[in-house]
């Protein structure tokens, strides 16, 4: 008698590993399914800076600087008068 109550809990804490084990397993799912979703919304930008300063010469990186600063002057008053 005492061996089927042993055999029974045996198998019940069995179950219930067997249980934990399947929840955790649908929580690291859902985890990857998140990344997945986050790496399709990352926005991948390739720079060559080393290539544009050895071609830019100082007057183009003058004149971009100058047409940067007036970009923002103009979106500054732009929210401004919203």
């Amino acid at each position: 008698m005492i061996k089927h109550i042993l055999a029974a809990v045996a198998t019940l804490l069995a179950l219930w590993a067997m249980f934990i084990v399947y929840q955790s397993d649908k929580e690291v799912h859902k985890l990857e399914e998140i990344q997945t979703m986050i790496a399709k919304t990352q926005v991948k930008v390739k720079l060559n800076t080393a290539e544009q300063t050895t071609e830019q010469s100082a007057e183009e990186k003058a004149s971009s600087s100058k047409e940067i600063s007036e970009a923002q002057e103009k979106k500054k008053k732009e929210l401004d008068e919203k």
